[in-house]
């Protein structure tokens, strides 16, 4: 806040400057003492709440946009913490999607972003995020790429990670995986994780399976939280260890009901959240968002005010955001009006101080951006024919080794399976739920790899 926008903010609060908007009448989920505070009014000055209880009614003035909540309970924004936004949707569409279902910040990944395109790419991504009329934020890649033995990406270097590092929207590096940091890491890693310590960017994990000394090993070189949790007694490992956990309910897997036992285990939840860890776009038209996992954890046992605080002031906690999460004065004015606080369905949402969403629409819309050339046709590849897919063997069956995918854990195992060859070309058989998939390096440096994939679903 620059020293203009601090003086309208304590005139307002006492009656002296109109507030932009008052919002009267409602239940206010206070997310400091979980209380239930009915009668509660709040103002807002430009982008902050600058008053919440009893508002000097001075500060209603003529240009004063009032909204009467009725009783209705007033939410702090939601806080998304860990999610992939550029794997599925252009910025407009995710914004459109979730704005209006009360999540009004996002911390997004961009890892994959960062392996075509580089930092000029992420920086781009970073351009387009700072015209939308909700509060996104971006964690730097911290493995580019992850499997430096398997994978090709643009380059990144340790000076694209300075520069990356002094952009205020960079909130902290991405999910590390723990066997690239726990079985001897290399320098550069050791040289990453020191940059991120020396800027105060906090370190996401990714550590399934890690557990005992080779989790107090991922966290002594600095991880802060872990999205990877599938149980309870792993949930508990880390929030005794002092890690955020943040448990994983989206489209990749929903571990929320497994690791729900963990509520009955500790007394105190600070630095349990909940994310989706990303979703499709089929998921958010059809279920939610964020609003969807509120009411999953109240059905699976959670008390209905931890949950707000789960999804909000704990979230915002796990990246050090000490003015987002909460409706109190100072901090960011998202806010949003829910009639039944179990079902966490909002028909009003204020973002950055604005009325975002009303009813389920977007009352607002970001700015258009066109992302640079470079980011266009960035495919390197050679003419694709039916002939670049076949799969090509001798006789009139073969046995080959297929990929069957466990959706629980999400690890992959090998099946030996017998497919028909047609013409010289191993064919699928999608009655059996046995697909061909093909690998394509976007750089063009080698060729197409194929293989089966077994037991998806998919026919």
């Amino acid at each position: 806040m620059n020293p203009d926008a601090i003086r309208q903010s304590i005139h307002t609060a006492l009656g002296k400057k109109p507030a932009d908007l008052i919002i009267t009448n409602g239940t206010l989920v206070n997310v400091f003492t979980a209380e239930l505070l009915p009668g509660t009014d709040v103002a807002i000055k430009g982008n902050r709440f600058v008053a919440v209880g009893t508002i000097p009614s001075a500060a209603r003035g003529n240009e004063t946009r009032v909204i009467d909540a009725d009783g209705a309970f007033l939410l702090p924004g939601f806080v998304e913490t860990h999610t992939h936004i550029a794997n599925v949707f252009r910025l407009h569409d995710f914004v459109r999607l979730v704005l209006p279902r009360g999540t009004t910040t996002v911390v997004t990944e961009v890892t994959e972003l960062g392996n075509s395109l580089g930092l000029a790419g992420i920086q781009a991504f970073l351009a387009e995020a700072r015209r939308q009329p909700m509060n996104i934020k971006v964690t730097a890649p911290c493995f580019s790429p992850p499997y430096p033995e398997m994978e090709t990406v643009h380059p990144f270097s340790l000076a694209d990670y300075e520069t990356l590092f002094r952009d205020p929207d960079i909130v902290g590096v991405g999910e590390a995986y723990w066997p690239r940091i726990v079985n001897n890491p290399d320098q550069k890693t050791l040289e990453l994780l020191s940059l991120a310590w020396q800027h105060h960017l906090p370190l996401q994990g990714h550590g399934a399976g890690a557990r005992r000394e080779k989790l107090n090993a991922f966290i002594a070189a600095g991880i802060a939280s872990d999205h990877e949790p599938i149980t309870a007694a792993e949930a508990l490992e880390r929030l005794r260890l002092g890690l955020f956990v943040m448990i994983r309910e989206g489209s990749i897997r929903q571990d929320l009901e497994g690791v729900a036992a963990v509520k009955d285990m500790i007394r105190d939840f600070r630095r349990l959240s909940i994310s989706t860890d990303g979703v499709t776009s089929s998921r958010l038209l059809n279920q939610g968002h964020l609003d969807v996992l509120g009411r999953k954890a109240v059905a699976l046992g959670f008390d209905p005010v931890t949950t707000v605080q789960m999804l909000t002031l704990n979230a915002a906690a796990a990246f050090g955001f000490s003015d987002l999460g909460a409706i109190a004065p100072h901090f960011r004015a998202d806010l949003q009006i829910v009639a039944h606080l179990e079902d966490f369905t909002p028909h009003t949402v204020i973002a950055g101080g604005r009325v975002a969403a009303e009813r389920g629409k977007l009352t607002i819309a970001g700015e258009e951006y066109h992302y640079p050339l470079f980011a266009c046709n960035s495919l390197n590849l050679d003419p694709l024919t039916a002939e670049s897919f076949r799969y090509p063997a001798n006789g009139s069956e073969v046995t080959v080794r297929a990929v069957r995918p466990d959706r629980q854990t999400m690890v992959t195992h090998e099946e030996i399976v017998t497919l028909p060859v047609e013409n010289g070309n191993i064919r699928p058989v999608p009655e059996e739920s046995i697909l061909k998939y093909v690998v394509i390096n976007r750089y063009g440096r080698q060729r197409l790899s194929r293989g089966f994939l077994a037991g998806t679903g998919i026919r």
